[in-house]
């Protein structure tokens, strides 16, 4: 009997074992099959014990609190030229560099989307977050007339009604800040204006004052923040799930985000009652949407959507970058061009590092042949730090032999001043200056975003004078979008006239 009991048991872990190895050869198969197809594209080296199945995952993970996936990147591209690959398991990406590139995939080619990064925004641990929003519609034939839609309420003589707005917001803001101007109090900048432009796209675009600017933590803020940090995380540990210290953190994540979508659906139900019943309602974006969207048939979780992606873009976007603008101001003596010092911002700090797109056919760039069904993408990360076409403005005879190790990180909003010398030694064009993105699908609040901080930063520099913090990080963090590590301490005295 115990013969027979061992014969058993030695025939399963047999079948186990068996079972086990072949699947292994097959992933281990497929996988150098995958491979092979990229063999003539540049790669950074892997590490890790299973860094054939892993790829450049191990790096990562070790820099994702350091320099980002942006900063890897950044260094790939000075270690091996425009055009390179990276790896995470199954997943192969090419990134791909320079204006001519950059043209191809965002202009001439018009590429689609690729699918995996913004299905995990869309639909993140298997909730619906920003679903079909604008941002993350992969479909173009879907995607076009929602994108005409939005043009008209983000039109410049539309966003022109709502000066009074930034401008109101701006000065709360302001006002809270005077508050603390005795040179002494630290005060970290990037909450602020976190909440600044929360309370902006909350008043501007979907008619409901948040004052947020006046809350020490706010509701609608908290929630925003868990959804980013549970998507990031997602988007940077495809075994998050499976990892028990995460759980908490999921959970927490699913339940802010159902919050989320449970508040945009109660503003837009009331919004509609309002409209159905003739009452006044403000001329806002939200207006806008529901008068114009999908006639008598159109999908709430739809709009909810739409409400999302523009509640949390109208707001991370433009905190981060104003954010990073302060950081670099507190080493120039004054502001004397806001538009350069925003646009030199946006240069140094993109507020979305990289975007992604996916070739239909095989494609040639820099010489070097892409397959069809690469995932590939274009950085505007890089292209900025990249001294070929924003040089420093002083070269010695060390960067002159050495110059992709000269990065450009010296802030020089005179990049941006047609007047000035110095812009001519800059290649500033739309294929190497593209912070919002290019062709059809670019960033289609990009006029918001841009008379929010332009307002904001003339007022600040209005009021106050900056001392930076000596001791915090001048690093970068990502969490989708970058922002200051430290998020931007700085120590304030009122400017007097």
């Amino acid at each position: 009997m115990n013969i027979k009991k061992n014969i058993g048991l030695y025939e399963i872990a047999v079948l186990l074992f068996g079972t086990s190895s072949s699947f292994l050869i097959y992933l281990s198969l497929k996988q150098y099959l995958k491979l092979r197809r990229y063999r003539h594209i540049p790669h950074p080296k892997t590490y890790g014990l299973f860094r054939f199945f892993t790829g450049n995952l191990h790096e990562l993970q070790a820099y994702k609190d350091d320099i980002g996936f942006s900063g890897l990147t950044l260094n790939w591209f000075k270690d091996l030229g425009p055009v390179f690959k990276a790896y995470f398991f199954g997943e192969i990406i090419v990134s791909v560099n320079g204006p001519e590139a950059v043209k191809k995939v965002l202009i001439d080619l018009d590429l689609h989307k690729s699918e995996i990064p913004y299905k995990i925004m869309a639909f993140p641990f298997n909730e619906r977050a920003l679903g079909t929003g604008l941002t993350t519609e992969i479909d173009k034939e879907k995607w076009k007339p929602v994108r005409a839609l939005f043009n008209h309420a983000f039109q410049r003589n539309i966003l022109k009604t709502f000066f009074d707005d930034f401008n109101e917001k701006s000065n709360l803001l302001m006002e809270k800040l005077r508050s603390k101007p005795d040179g002494k109090t630290l005060v970290t900048m990037f909450p602020e204006l976190n909440k600044f432009a929360l309370d902006i796209i909350s008043s501007v675009a979907f008619g409901f004052n948040n004052d947020s600017i006046n809350q020490s933590e706010n509701y609608l803020n908290k929630l925003i923040i868990n959804l980013l940090h549970g998507i990031n995380e997602l988007l940077i540990d495809p075994l998050i799930q499976l990892k028990p210290n995460k759980f908490k953190m999921v959970n927490e994540f699913k339940k802010s985000l159902r919050e989320l979508r449970e508040f945009s659906r109660e503003h837009i139900n009331q919004r509609i009652r309002d409209l159905e019943n003739k009452e006044h309602v403000p001329n806002d974006i939200l207006t806008i949407i529901i008068k114009n969207y999908g006639g008598d048939t159109f999908d709430l979780d739809d709009l909810i959507d739409q409400f999302l992606t523009f509640f949390i873009a109208g707001q991370e976007t433009t905190a981060n970058s104003l954010a990073f603008a302060i950081l670099e101001l507190g080493h120039l003596a004054n502001l004397e061009y806001t538009s350069c010092v925003f646009n030199e911002t946006l240069r140094k700090w993109p507020p979305l590092p990289e975007f992604t797109r996916k070739t239909y056919k095989e494609i040639e760039i820099n010489g070097i042949k892409i397959p069809e069904n690469t995932w590939i993408m274009c950085s505007p990360y890089i292209s900025g730090h990249n001294p070929e076409y924003f040089p420093p403005s002083q070269l010695n005879l060390t960067d002159i032999f050495n110059l992709y190790q000269s990065h450009p990180e010296e802030f020089k909003p005179e990049r941006f001043l047609k007047s000035s010398e110095f812009s001519q030694k800059n290649m500033i064009n739309s294929y190497t200056f593209f912070p919002f993105s290019l062709g059809p699908r670019n960033c289609i609040g990009q006029n918001f975003a841009k008379i929010e901080a332009k307002i904001f930063l003339a007022k600040f520099a209005q009021n106050f004078d900056i001392h930076l913090d000596e001791n915090q990080s001048y690093g970068l963090k990502e969490v989708i979008t970058l922002r200051p590590k430290d998020g931007c301490r700085v120590y304030l005295t009122q400017r007097n006239f």
